[in-house]
């Protein structure tokens, strides 16, 4: 009997000690949600929210009230007009927790279990102290908003301490508590006025979300999306590259270990591969900031026609015509070192093969596919005007040839037509016309191959949707590879 009133006694006393713990998590999120909904900081308050939401012993009325507040978070997130209502509750819980207590019955205990009794409650006051100082360390490493001070006083320090935070919490890959520091980071430079800083935290933002990101899909094995951030993140450059290449190769590994798991076909998924591009009228050439042969700019009307979301690869070649030409051989790298004659012989065994009639696109073409078509955000680059998240170069190759579609599509969902390889296009170089061109086809004849989009070695010039340069039909380049085009699939 004795030992089960002092059992009972300690499991009393714990769960009261875990309710007040509990309370605290709440009461403390919610007011630091509440003040930064006031401020108007809505998306801080909802993380803020988000955090109280999880808290574990919280009632369906308090549950309510959360619900309320993230509405209200949406609400100003949205620009719409946010008005506290009244019967919304700012408090803790420690009057729930007070009143659990009290309700609690008193067992008819003797001395031994009246001290039994007591050295429980020190025992749970410790582990309670303990739990408190590890809650209250793990919610200090989200700032909380300091008391107003002078602005030019308060921010050189703000942003150091939240960076000093953020970088801790991004080397434990506690992406989320990072993102969230570097936001404050941010705005902590942003009213100081420095650029600079702000850019920075930026940067880290940015590789904190394509990390996250990517670890969520290795855990649903996507390892294709996982690896495609893993590399946006490696190009923003704010991770180890040791580091992050490690992480690629694992995608790599698991990539590979599914393709040898399955025997593919390379012909069915060219045909598979290929894009609709709608046909229209559009400003071929440059208009502002222009180099040698990039001018006049001159009106161009095309029909529809299908090109290749990818270079065509390493692996497609070798299936049609038994051997791989490239430098470095991987099978979902694009093949390179081949000459504007190869290609044309590449393209009369595949379309014997698949009784389909492929060609290399019209430089017209070539543009208006990489402008992203009757869909172009007249980007300077193809699908961007920050080469580094759609284009292998200089600046993020490393110097290599990457595997096809790794980075980030233009607006039709086509990869690369920027950097990794460039591209043989069916005209022979000649310098642009004024005037208007109905679906033009280049010059009759000439000396020179047109050749677009630069590659992995080149620099950021090179890059430019407009940039154009030529080579002669039988020169080989380990940078020069080529996408196909087809008017249709009947």
């Amino acid at each position: 009997m004795k030992t089960k009133i002092f059992l009972l006694t300690v499991l009393m006393f714990c769960a009261v000690a875990a309710i007040a713990q509990d309370n605290e998590c709440y009461s403390s999120r919610q007011r630091q949600g509440v003040e930064m909904l006031k401020k108007g900081d809505y998306q801080m308050a909802k993380r803020y929210f988000n955090f109280a939401k999880s808290c574990a012993y919280i009632s369906d009325k308090e549950k309510a009230d959360i619900q309320q507040w993230l509405q209200l978070c949406d609400d100003g997130i949205a620009g719409k007009e946010v008005q506290i209502p009244a019967n919304l509750n700012v408090a803790g819980k420690a009057e729930t927790a007070s009143a659990a207590v009290a309700e609690q019955p008193k067992p008819a205990v003797n001395k031994a279990a009246e001290r039994a009794k007591r050295e429980a409650e020190e025992r749970a006051k410790r582990e309670a102290v303990e739990r408190a100082r590890r809650e209250e360390a793990a919610r200090n490493e989200v700032i909380e908003t300091p008391k107003v001070q002078p602005v030019e006083q308060q921010q050189p320090d703000r942003f150091k301490q939240a960076m000093n935070i953020a970088d801790s919490c991004f080397n434990k890959e506690n992406y989320a508590v990072a993102e969230m520091n570097y936001q404050i980071a941010a705005q902590a430079a942003q009213k100081a006025n420095n650029q600079n800083d702000v850019q920075t935290a930026m940067k880290k933002i940015d590789c904190c979300q394509q990390l996250a990101q990517a670890n969520d899909l290795m855990a649903q094995k996507k390892f294709d999306e996982a690896r495609t951030k893993f590399v946006l993140a490696k190009t923003i450059g704010c991770i180890d590259q040791k580091r992050v290449q490690t992480l690629i190769d694992k995608c790599n590994m698991k990539i590979t270990k599914a393709n040898d798991s399955v025997k593919t076909n390379f012909i069915t998924p060219i045909s598979e591969d290929m894009v609709l591009v709608k046909g229209s009228i559009f400003m071929m050439g440059c208009q502002d900031d222009c180099r040698e042969g990039e001018t006049p700019s001159h009106q161009v009307v095309l029909k529809n026609f299908y090109i290749g979301k990818h270079e065509v690869t390493q692996g497609q070649w070798e299936a049609i015509m038994g051997y791989n030409p490239s430098p470095v051989t991987d099978k979902n790298f694009p093949v390179t070192n081949i000459s504007y004659n190869e290609v044309q012989n590449f393209i009369v065994k595949l379309n014997a093969a698949s009784g389909l009639t492929y060609r290399l696109p019209t430089e017209s073409e070539w543009e208006f596919a990489a402008r992203g078509g009757d869909r172009s955000n007249q980007t300077i680059y193809a699908g961007s005007n920050s080469a580094p998240y759609v284009a292998w170069f200089a600046e993020n190759s490393n110097n290599k040839m990457h595997a096809v579609g790794l980075l980030n599509p233009n607006e039709l969902d086509i990869y690369d037509m920027s950097g990794n390889a460039a591209e043989w296009c069916s005209d022979w170089y000649s310098q642009y016309t004024a005037g208007f061109h109905l679906y033009p086809v280049g010059a009759k004849d000439g000396k020179e191959r047109v050749v677009r989009g630069g590659g992995y070695d080149d620099s950021i010039d090179f890059l430019r949707i407009t940039f154009r340069f030529a080579a002669k039909p039988d020169t080989k380049n380990q940078k020069i590879g080529f996408r196909l085009a087809t008017d249709g699939f009947e």
